[in-house]
This record gives structure tokens, sequence and C-alpha cells, in this order.
């Protein structure tokens, strides 16, 4: 989604409280080729569903969560302020995907 803009060898302003629990194993690297493959054919096929309910916001990306159980998708929008009705989508991709839909608009989570 972004690109790394610098690095920094300065100590983080907070902790970081996620550790590492183990390294992936070849399950975990298999089940995640999958989930990238399976996010890349989800995007083709969302941006068609998009415009066929007329969506006035344009997607950008999907991304599933690593137990399939969720599917984030990133739209942008002409402006901050316009509203964008997702409900029609969210059926929509609910009865496809069957899973939980979650809509993210890309200029909040740029501006965070």
């Amino acid at each position: 989604i972004g690109t790394v803009q610098s690095i920094s060898t300065e100590q983080p302003a907070t902790v970081a409280t996620a550790k590492i629990v183990r390294r992936a194993s070849a399950a975990d690297r298999e089940a995640y080729e999958a989930k990238v493959e399976k996010e890349l054919a989800a995007t083709t096929e969302i941006k068609k569903i998009a415009t066929d309910v007329r969506l006035n916001a344009t997607v950008v990306d999907v991304e599933y969560q690593f137990d399939m159980n969720k599917l984030t998708i990133f739209v942008e929008r002409a402006t901050p302020t316009t509203f964008v009705d997702f409900r029609k989508l969210q059926r929509t991709l609910f009865r496809q995907f069957h899973c939980r839909i979650w809509c993210a608009y890309m200029d909040e989570i740029i501006k965070a």
C-alpha cells in the first residue's frame, strides 16, 4: 500500500508490545502465498462488483485477514467529505466471499 520513506536508527517513542512467537514454517509460508493469490483474484472481482453496484469510490486494494475470516477493502473517494454508501457492496460481497467485510477509506488511513 505504501513505500518506505526513511529508516531511522533512533529509539522508538513507544515500546513495541508484539513479540515474535516463532519462525514461520513452510506451511505458514504456503498459506501466506495462497492468501496473496486469493487477494489478487478478489481485487479484480471486487473492482468489477463495485462498478456494478455503482459505488462512488475507487477500490484501491483488498486484504484478507490471515485466517481468511475478514476481508478489508481499501477505497479512495473523490474528497475526504464525500459519503460512500457501502451497504449494497457489503451485501453483495458477503454473499460471494462468505466472510466479514470491512471497508476503509484510504485518506483516513494515510492521515493517521
